[in-house]
């Protein structure tokens, strides 16, 4: 078969993976959603943190949480991320949640260990050369 190979915009592309992943889905039976929720904490009217989770087959993965310079060890982010955790639980059903982060952020792993939080898979020297863990927790 004669092909030929174009770099291209996501636009050109995702009719196609839409079908195809649907096809895939449903061959494994896997649900073929995932949603994007997320969470800010405020004091006043200024966001201090924010969450950004994604739930796909029963599985909440923390994709992103942030807390603003200076507030972080001040109990923001616990509060935060318990909070997530707890409605991807009761809201959401899920049994797992999932979180990635870098050896370049110790304190981060330190704080996911804090959470319940157990190491489930390294990839060394990944993005930006450094090691990412993938860490996890039974909800």
């Amino acid at each position: 078969m004669n092909v030929q190979i174009k770099e291209v915009k996501k636009t050109a592309t995702e009719s196609f993976g839409n079908k195809q992943w649907a096809i895939n889905d449903k061959k494994f039976n896997f649900l073929p959603s995932r949603k994007t929720f997320y969470f800010a904490s405020y004091s006043g009217k200024e966001i201090i943190a924010y969450a950004q989770v994604e739930i796909r087959g029963g599985i909440a993965e923390i994709r992103s949480l942030l807390v603003k310079d200076g507030l972080r060890g001040s109990g923001v982010g616990t509060q935060l991320f318990s909070h997530v955790e707890a409605w991807a639980k009761i809201k959401k059903n899920c049994v797992k949640s999932v979180v990635k982060t870098s050896s370049a952020w110790p304190k981060t792993i330190h704080f996911y260990k804090k959470m319940g939080y157990k190491k489930d898979a390294v990839l060394p020297k990944y993005y930006y050369g450094v090691d990412w863990y993938y860490l996890s927790k039974n909800l």
